[in-house]
Order: structure tokens, then C-alpha cells, then sequence
């Protein structure tokens, strides 16, 4: 067992790791405690104020609706983090930490994805007398888009096409690291890719300014193990709120060649999820 009990109340004594997460049931909420449990500092999603247990859910291609309450309900100390990928490298769901609520209040829904692990993190004190909680994990039926912990376009061999004029939703959300040569840019964070052939005209890359986001575009071109770096020209421009949420929009543009096919990695220097467009 992961738990020790005493009449309705269960202590941790393995959970408190992420390997040796408890399988979180959906429905009834179940009642444990930070207790005793390992304080492992801050979450990918959040501060903590404690210490920290673990719990899984496989997803099933519904819409999961996590959230946890303090015991008492009066007490609210504990927070709930999601958290995909995996143990060693865990990736914060986005919108995945919410501080504790009883009947309203925060909570964390995602469409999952069926066979996907997420990780749930309950943070509180280590003190008994403050350490209680309880979890609920309930599904609201079938969902669409699912959530990739790791986007498929993650990679330059996996780059998503994209044809001029072609207008895409795009993020950074579970991105890894890619170490790209320098072009205009080190290595400054997470990003995605997507490919497009040259047609002999200039090409410009667009991209809308969200809140919380810093973008960059790189453009490259020959095969993904020997990228060369594409001169491009950085500029950008106001334009209505109803276009972009920041009234802004950033631009990177070249001179294309036709046939050649141009690797556009995007990478977002804060790691916030925003949308985009490539257009001639």
C-alpha cells in the first residue's frame, strides 16, 4: 500500500514521490494528507507551501476536471499542480496550478488524451493538523483537441508544412530545447517547426504578440543536420486588438528561392503558447 490509515484518514508513505504515484480514481473524492510527505520546492506550474504527493490519470480522450479542498474546508493551503511528459522531465500543463477550492472556485479541466500519464501534485504543510486534503478527479465527456504533452512538430524532422498563405494556431507548450546554430539568436528556449518551399518571392513570417509571450522566428535552410542560417529583416507593427491580443504583430521576412524548402523554427523566449501565420 502507498498509505497508512487511521480511521478516515490516510498518511503517505510512498505517493510522496512522483515514481510511486498513487493512481488517482475518478468520482468520490478521496481524503489523504501532506504529512510527513518530502518537500520538494516549487512545481513546474507553482509555488508550494510544503510538502508534496503525487498522483496519476491516464487519459481517456475526455475532458478531466481536477481540483483540490483543504480539510477544513476553512483552511485553504494546499495547491494542485498538472504536470505531463514525465518523473524526470515533467512539463506543466497549461492553466495546470490552481490553489485550494471546496464546491467552487479554482479548478484544473484538460482534455486528455487517451494512453497519456499526467502527473498531479497536491502540495500542503507537513504538519498533521493542517495536512489534510481531498482530491476529485471527474471526467465530463469526450473532447477534442487533445493535448500533446510534447507538440509533433517539436523537432526539425518532424516540422509541421506549411503552404504561403497557410494561417496556423501555434505553441510552444511542451516544447523541448533544440540547440540551433546561432541565426540572429541563441538558443533561448523551447520551440516548434514547421517547413515551407520557397516560390522566388519574398516570404514573411508573422506572428501575433499575446500576453505573456516573447517570440522569435529563426529561418534555416538545407537538411536538419546541417542547418544553414537564412538572412532575414526583423520588423514590427500595430494593428486592431481584434487581430492580435497585444495590437502587435512581428514580421521576419527573406528572399526566397523557388524549390527550396526553409526550416521556420519558432522558439518563444518566454514559453507562452500564441498564434501565428506565414504568409508571402
Amino acid at each position: 500500500s502507498n498509505q497508512d490509515c487511521y480511521a478516515d484518514l490516510c498518511i503517505p508513505t510512498g505517493n510522496d514521490v512522483c515514481n510511486s504515484a498513487y493512481p488517482a480514481p475518478l468520482g468520490a473524492p478521496i481524503r489523504l494528507s501532506t504529512h510527513a510527505a518530502t518537500d520538494e520546492g516549487d512545481s513546474e506550474c507553482g509555488p508550494s507551501p510544503g510538502a508534496s504527493v503525487w498522483f496519476t490519470r491516464v487519459g481517456d480522450g475526455t475532458l478531466l476536471t481536477a481540483s483540490v479542498c483543504s480539510v477544513p474546508s476553512d483552511n485553504q493551503v494546499h495547491t494542485l499542480s498538472l504536470m505531463c511528459n514525465t518523473c524526470d522531465a515533467p512539463r506543466c500543463v497549461p492553466g495546470g496550478f490552481a490553489n485550494s477550492a471546496c464546491g467552487e472556485g479554482e479548478q484544473i479541466s484538460w482534455c486528455s488524451k487517451p494512453g497519456e500519464t499526467y502527473y498531479l501534485r497536491v502540495d500542503g504543510p507537513k504538519l498533521s493538523s493542517a495536512g489534510e486534503f481531498d482530491l476529485s478527479v471527474i471526467s465530463e465527456g469526450p473532447c477534442t483537441p487533445y493535448f500533446d504533452c510534447v507538440p509533433p512538430n517539436d523537432s526539425c524532422s518532424t516540422a509541421q508544412p506549411l503552404d504561403v498563405g497557410q494561417e496556423v494556431n501555434l505553441s510552444t507548450a511542451g516544447a523541448t530545447l533544440d540547440h540551433t546554430p546561432y541565426c540572429g539568436l541563441y538558443d533561448f528556449g523551447p520551440g516548434v517547426w514547421y517547413d515551407v518551399v520557397g516560390d522566388g518571392a519574398i516570404l514573411e513570417a508573422s506572428i501575433c504578440n499575446v500576453f505573456g509571450s516573447q517570440p522569435w522566428v529563426k529561418v534555416f535552410c538545407g537538411n536538419c543536420e546541417e542547418l544553414a542560417c537564412v538572412e532575414t529583416s526583423y520588423s514590427d507593427a500595430q494593428v486592431p486588438f481584434d487581430v492580435c491580443e497585444q495590437n502587435t504583430v512581428n514580421r521576419w521576412r527573406w528572399c526566397s528561392k523557388e524549390g527550396v524548402t526553409y526550416r521556420v523554427f519558432v522558439v518563444d523566449t518566454k514559453v507562452r503558447p500564441k498564434g501565428g501565420f506565414l504568409s508571402e
